[in-house]
């Protein structure tokens, strides 16, 4: 084993000299299979490049002052033993940076294994040490520190990858929404414009049935007014032909006057005077006749002309009862086509808003569901990457455990290998004054011999190559020589 004189400290002294980000003072414990090892050599290498030299002390202690933010491999070696190695990583957040940590190693060296394949191993990786967030300071690890680099890694990834669903879940939410209102915006619109035009067609329907009314009032009017005009037209014939009948029965009484003059002209003026009497008579009385034809004709035309007056009045009568039955039927018509309209526009408003209803219940579903298939997918993605992590975990678990268990047979298998020559040899031999127990063991070419005599009157003696040493060495040294014989080269003999 190479002992080394010089012993190279960085000692708590530099802590007054600290750089403005920080220190991390490792305090490190270096054994050999348990044992402080003393002037072990201890290397400090940076991961970026460089290299410093560190010496443990008598009892196997060292100090080193490690700048943060910077990755170190530290590793012990002795002659014989495989190096025992560990990863510092300084690396500590923003907030952290300018403190003053302190974190204890222990580097224990075992002699070098040989693998299944018959390679050595030189080199036993022994863990790391890191900061821990949640601890606020710097933790010792037994993993591989680049495996739990790779994991936190691996959890970023899965944490960022689970980060982009909720926003892609929320940017489709956000989207569903958007178009939901614009569906609900379309469809008041539609709305609003079907109720406008269904008022503006109930005001046309009301401004053409008046229109209507007031035509046939009109019609019904100007029919009346024209029946009216007939009945007078009528009247003032029947007075005009009466004066016509009356001018010719006088121009006829003329004739037969000057008829009678001529007659008597010619002599016969006697008998034309009785005719002229008779005649004279008979005009009178056919004068008188006419007057009383012309009175009862002119009473008729007079009743006449009051019939057709009161047949006016009756058509007028009528025709204003009609206009105004009609009126009245069309006032009653547009109400009940008013309040059919009314009805149909509340039912279709009912019917809308039903509708309208229905459709954001729907859109409200479609966003629950929406909502549910992205918590869905999200717990999902969750459960996935929980059960990589947990198969990955146990591979490397199984992993971890089947090296260990390979590097345990190999190492029983190295032993036993080793062993196959060692031997331990007792005898037992019995007199009457003591018991002899005499153990040979040749432990890689080194014969020990140990003696355990027990005398008859109760003393018990024990020995090693001769010299006396007490019975808790016995016991060990004993004990450690049987660890290194295999058991079929343990053989038991009688002295006797």
């Amino acid at each position: 084993m190479v002992k080394h004189i010089v012993i190279l400290f960085f000692t708590l002294n530099g802590f007054a000299t600290l750089a403005q980000d920080g220190k991390l003072v490792l305090n490190g414990l270096v054994t050999k299979e348990g044992q402080p090892l003393g002037d072990g050599e201890i290397k400090i290498f940076k991961a970026d490049g460089g290299l410093k030299y560190s010496y443990a002390n008598n009892v196997g202690r060292f100090t080193a002052s490690l700048d943060l933010n910077t990755e170190y491999i530290v590793s012990a070696s002795e002659k014989g033993y495989a190096t025992r190695t560990i990863t510092v990583l300084t690396e500590v957040p923003d907030n952290a940076k300018g403190g003053n940590y302190k974190e204890d190693v222990m580097l224990d060296l075992q002699r070098m294994r040989t693998t299944y394949r018959g390679k050595r191993v030189r080199e036993e990786n022994g863990g790391g040490v890191m900061f821990n967030k949640g601890a606020g300071a710097f933790v010792t690890v037994t993993r591989d520190i680049s495996r739990i680099k790779e994991d936190m890694a691996a959890a970023e990834a899965a944490k960022k990858r689970r980060e982009e669903l909720r926003r892609k879940a929320m940017t489709e939410l956000r989207a569903k929404e958007r178009l939901d209102s614009i569906a609900r915006a379309r469809e008041r619109f539609i709305a609003d414009s079907i109720a406008n035009w269904e008022r503006r067609q109930d005001s046309l329907l009301v401004a053409k049935e008046q229109n209507r009314l007031d035509s046939i009032a009109a019609v019904k009017a100007h029919l009346a007014k024209i029946k009216e005009q007939r009945a007078r037209e009528r009247q003032q014939n029947l007075e005009d032909e009466a004066t016509k009948l009356e001018a010719l029965k006088l121009a006829e009484q003329e004739r037969k006057r000057k008829e009678a003059l001529e007659l008597a002209a010619a002599g016969k003026a006697s008998q034309a005077r009785l005719d002229s009497i008779a005649n004279a008579k008979l005009l009178a009385k056919q004068r008188e006749q006419a007057r009383a034809d012309s009175i009862n004709a002119a009473r008729e035309a007079q009743k006449l002309a009051i019939k057709l007056q009161k047949e006016a009045d009756k058509a007028r009568r009528q025709a204003v009862t009609d206009s105004i039955t009609a009126a009245k039927a069309a006032e009653r018509q547009a109400e009940e086509d008013a309040r059919l309209a009314a009805i149909t526009k509340r039912n279709a408003e009912l019917d809308s808003i039903a509708e309208a209803k229905k459709q954001a219940e729907l859109a409200g579903q479609a966003r629950l569901d929406s909502l549910a298939a992205a918590r869905e997918a999200a717990r999902l993605e969750r459960l996935r990457l929980q059960e990589e992590a947990d198969r990955m975990e146990k591979a490397r678990f199984d992993s971890i455990s089947a090296a260990k268990e390979a590097a345990k047979e190999a190492e029983i298998t190295r032993m036993r290998e080793q062993r196959k020559e060692n031997t331990l040899a007792v005898t037992v031999v019995e007199d009457e004054s003591k018991v002899t127990t005499i153990t040979i063991a040749d432990i890689y070419g080194t014969k020990t011999t140990f003696q355990k005599i027990a005398h008859s009157w109760g003393e018990t003696f024990y020995y090693k190559n001769m010299a006396i040493i007490s019975e808790p060495l016995y016991k060990t040294e004993l004990e450690n020589a049987r660890n290194e014989v295999n058991p079929e080269n343990i053989i038991n003999r009688d002295g006797n």
